[in-house]
This record gives structure tokens, C-alpha cells and sequence, in this order.
């Protein structure tokens, strides 16, 4: 019996870069797209904006900003997929200007921001400690009408955690219920840790109690924040105390 021959097309190796991208194969994705002219099919945003988004480790963007200079040079038109492909791996990559600057391209060509795109984009300022640039980002996102999450609020809590910024961190965590969001450890986790590092001890153990009331489960994260507030403030008891329950709740120090 004759063998069939099975004819490759875009479909073919679009999917073969989908795969790649799960399996974090950047490498793979990036041949198989390169296969796709020499076959004489027609690159186009889809298969860029999977061929991007297969870039997954930090230190992976300037590759994945090569395909997006690729697909200018090329005169494949960037669209919000490519584009949130591209600000994501920034942020990952912790690239924030640039990640600002794809997010400039979006909002001069008129492409439509979601929530996700945003909260990347301010996670992108978070990781590399840039707080003002990231409330600023998030308050814009309010203003603008988007669904801000609990991982948007998380973000940029945890942004201004990193700037000492407590007073604000807390705003926002008292901001969460009125909107109905989940306010999770990771939330509470940040906004104990902003406490902690401007000396707010009080407020530290408020948001322990409140983890507790709330029956959120505390961590080890939870406990060492707590604990180095009241050591920063000289509040031994309330440490010692802390310590104790960490043990009764076989969390390991």
C-alpha cells in the first residue's frame, strides 16, 4: 500500500511552536518558525506571539525582543497578543523599561489593555523595585475602568512592600472587600512585610490577627516579617510569643 504523504503547513508548525512554547523548548520554537519560510508559508502574529511566549526564563528576553524586531523587519503587524507576549517576558526578564515601552506601543497604535497585560507590566516595576512606577501604573489602571484582580492587587501591594511604603500597601489591601476580592497570604504576606521594614510592629501583628480571623493560613513568610518587626522595635514578648505559635502550628523556623 502506497505510503501518504503528509503535506506541512502553517497550521502544522504553528502547532509544533504551541508545543514547544508548554514544554519551555524556546529553542525548538525558534527552529520551527525559522522552517516556516523556507517551506514558503507565510509567517504571521500568531505564530510570533507563540514563538514569544515560549521564551519562559529570566533571562531569555533578549531573544524573544529579537522576534519582535524579526516581525517589524518583516512587516508582520504586532497585535495585543504579540505584543502581551512580549511585555510578559519582560516582566519576567525583570526588563521594566521596556516592558513600559511595549506598553507605550499598545496604547499609540489604540490595541485594547486587559488585566493581565497591566499586571504584568507592574510586575515587571515590582521586581526591579521601581514602587513609584508601579502604583502609578495600577492606579491608571483603576482609572481607566479594568478589572483590577486580587493578583493585580497583590502586584502592587507587594511593589510597595519593597518600597517601605506600608501606609499605602495597607490602603490597598482595605480596598480589596469593598470590590469583593479574595485577599489571600500572599496578600497579607506583603502588606506585613511593608510593616515590618518602617518599624510598624503594631500594625504587623494587627495583620496576623486578621490573617487569623480570617482563617488565611500563616506561613513561615508570615511569622519571620511579624517577628523581625517587634526585634527591630525591641518588643521581645510580643516576638517570643510569635515564635511560640509558629511552634504550635509545626510551622518550622
Amino acid at each position: 500500500m502506497a505510503q501518504g504523504k503528509i503535506e506541512i503547513d502553517a497550521i502544522t508548525l504553528t502547532g509544533a511552536i504551541d508545543a514547544c512554547a508548554k514544554a519551555n523548548e524556546w529553542k525548538q520554537s525558534v527552529q520551527f518558525l525559522g522552517a516556516m519560510p523556507e517551506r514558503h508559508i507565510r509567517l504571521d502574529a500568531i505564530a510570533f506571539s507563540t514563538a514569544i511566549g515560549a521564551h519562559d526564563s529570566d533571562g531569555e528576553w533578549k531573544n524573544a525582543l529579537q522576534l519582535v524586531s524579526t516581525m517589524s523587519n518583516g512587516k508582520v503587524e504586532c497585535n495585543v497578543i504579540t505584543l502581551s507576549a512580549a511585555i510578559s517576558v519582560c516582566a519576567r526578564g525583570s526588563q521594566w523599561e521596556k516592558a513600559l515601552l511595549f506598553l507605550s506601543v499598545m496604547k499609540q497604535g489604540e490595541i485594547e489593555l486587559d488585566t493581565i497585560t497591566c499586571s504584568a507590566v507592574i510586575g515587571a516595576c515590582e521586581k526591579a523595585h521601581e514602587w513609584k512606577q508601579a502604583l502609578h501604573l495600577f492606579c491608571a489602571m483603576l482609572q481607566s475602568q479594568l478589572d483590577a484582580d486580587t493578583i493585580a492587587f497583590n502586584t502592587a501591594i507587594s511593589a510597595l512592600e519593597k518600597g517601605g511604603e506600608w501606609a499605602s500597601a495597607l490602603q490597598l489591601l482595605f480596598a480589596m472587600a469593598p470590590r469583593k476580592l479574595k485577599v489571600d497570604g500572599v496578600t497579607f504576606n506583603a502588606a506585613i512585610s511593608a510593616c515590618e521594614k518602617s518599624g510598624e510592629w503594631k500594625r504587623a501583628l494587627q495583620l496576623v490577627d486578621s490573617m487569623v480571623q480570617s482563617r488565611i493560613e500563616a506561613t513561615v513568610i508570615t511569622f519571620n516579617a511579624a517577628i523581625s518587626a517587634c526585634e527591630k522595635a525591641g518588643e521581645w514578648t510580643h516576638g517570643i510569643q510569635l515564635f511560640n505559635a509558629m511552634l504550635r502550628n509545626k510551622i518550622q523556623p
